[in-house]
């Protein structure tokens, strides 16, 4: 969603996965609102101790800073 102030609002997802012979996967899940996006974040996979979750906070940097 968003508005004519150019503010962009709704629900974010973005997995990452490696490749090779032991797959790993980075979850975040969040919600965008007021320029940030805010949620939480899984990791896991094959590897061994790469297992976890917290929060994350992500705030947009302006082109070329």
């Amino acid at each position: 969603m968003g508005n004519f102030n150019g503010q962009v609002s709704g629900n974010f997802q973005y997995i990452i996965t490696s490749t090779g012979s032991e797959v790993n996967t980075l979850t975040l899940n969040g919600t965008v609102s007021n320029g940030q996006i805010t949620g939480n974040w899984t990791a896991s996979g094959a590897t061994a101790g790469c297992n976890g979750n917290g929060t994350f906070v992500m705030t947009p940097a302006q082109a070329g800073a």
